[in-house]
């Protein structure tokens, strides 16, 4: 439903393709300290077909796909170079 349903799908049918049923993935999880629920975000890690170690959230973002929150910066590129 709504203006935003389209990307939606678009967004998801990506990520269903990149991310087949049983796709190892790496999710790194982090408590939202600036908004008063307290809600966890995520960013998510998976291995493509040259075992290269690739943030979906980042490549969402590169492609266009989802549009990037002012209250959330992906701190992926830091925690990649400590694994």
């Amino acid at each position: 439903r709504g203006p935003t349903r389209a990307a939606g799908l678009a967004a998801k049918a990506y990520v269903e393709k990149v991310l087949p049923v049983g796709a190892l993935v790496l999710v790194k999880t982090y408590k939202d300290r600036r908004e008063k629920y307290g809600r966890y975000l995520a960013d998510i890690f998976y291995y493509n077909q040259m075992q290269a170690l690739i943030c979906l959230n980042q490549e969402l973002l590169e492609a266009g796909l989802v549009e990037p929150s002012e209250r959330v910066s992906i701190s992926s590129k830091a925690w990649i170079t400590s694994l």
